[in-house]
């Protein structure tokens, strides 16, 4: 048996989930694995996209929680000050404020899934005593519960912080995988879009081929079209296309641009990138977080003439991206420049 990944080399083991060869590198160089078994490229992307969804879950549950119990304890403490300022005793104030808490705590509890309980004795079974016990001891431990509200607060903004750092480390993963896409194929038809008609943007003296199916929009504060595919997780996949003038040469607009992108933009790759009509520019690999979408986006930059440039930029969400990287290469290759003449 070969290796799924490099034919030609033989193979030392076979992924723990689909049992496809594995040479010696690909064993070594496995991100995840089941039973201490390593897994291919493909079933290392799909684990990192399980974790994607686990991990967002996680965080979502610990926020709402975090919210109950943050609410729960500060209607506690209002409750609190209105008795004691109606004269109540302090000790009246103080139940008032565990019930809150109490309740809090028990609403909160709903949102963690999965825990099992141990097998409970019916309520009113037993001796007249013995129920007596139990209800006491169910108030006893709905006060205690309630003291452990505010601890909740604190164990969910840790919990909170704790599966942020899996999703960046996740995100970090994924990321090293869409950028490195060779075999991370999906069938679903984006990789073999066909290229569609040629546009001609004529004052900005470029044209290019979009993907065939994909439409061209005109918006009225953007001067060239912006070119608009498919939703994919409620997010808009598109190409758009701006012109800068820049008083320097192609390495010094480069760098210019990408020192203008905002805090959270990362760079994961920057490469050359040459179209059929021969024009070379740069392209460069981009995670952005822009408010409920966590984007990849490429940037190719090329020159159009002394102090004109290009930027052409395709956005599509992260965990997708992998499906559009080709298609976005194959219609930036199709970019050419209109002399003044045409």
């Amino acid at each position: 048996m070969n290796c799924y990944e490099h034919e030609g080399r033989g193979a030392v083991t076979s992924c723990g989930n689909c049992n496809v060869g594995l040479c010696k590198e690909c064993e070594d160089g496995t991100i995840f694995r089941i039973n201490n078994q390593a897994l291919c490229r493909k079933c290392n992307f799909s684990t990192a996209c399980e974790n994607d969804k686990i991990y967002n879950s996680a965080i979502m549950v610990k926020k709402t929680s975090m919210i109950i119990n943050s609410t729960a304890c500060g209607l506690g403490v209002i409750v609190y000050i209105v008795i004691k300022l109606t004269g109540y005793q302090t000790s009246s104030a103080v139940i008032g404020m565990l019930i809150c808490w109490g309740i809090g705590f028990i609403i909160s509890n709903f949102f963690n899934k999965g825990k099992k309980t141990a097998n409970k004795v019916p309520f009113f079974s037993g001796t007249i005593f013995e129920v007596i016990g139990r209800t006491i001891g169910i108030i006893f431990g709905f006060f205690i519960q309630a003291l452990g509200s505010p601890i909740m607060i604190i164990a969910n903004y840790i919990g909170i912080n704790k599966v942020k750092k899996q999703i960046a480390d996740n995100n970090e993963i994924l990321a090293s995988f869409n950028y490195n896409n060779e075999k991370i194929n999906n069938s679903e038809g984006a990789f073999s879009a066909d290229i569609g008609s040629r546009i001609y943007e004529y004052d900005g003296n470029f044209s290019y081929c979009p993907p065939n199916g994909w439409t061209a929009n005109n918006f009225p504060d953007l001067k060239y079209k912006i070119i608009v595919g498919p939703i994919e997780d409620r997010f808009a996949i598109n190409i758009n296309f701006i012109i800068d003038i820049f008083n320097g040469n192609f390495h010094e607009y480069v760098n210019n641009y990408f020192l203008q992108l905002s805090k959270d933009s990362k760079i994961m790759g920057r490469e050359q990138f040459l179209t059929n009509s021969g024009i070379s520019g740069e392209c460069a690999y981009i995670d952005d977080n822009q408010g409920e979408f966590f984007l990849r986006q490429v940037f190719y930059l090329f020159q159009i003439s002394d102090k004109k440039f290009i930027a052409i930029t395709c956005s599509v969400p992260n965990n997708v991206s992998s499906k559009y990287l080709s298609l976005f290469n194959k219609t930036v290759k199709t970019f050419e420049i209109i002399s003044i003449s045409s």
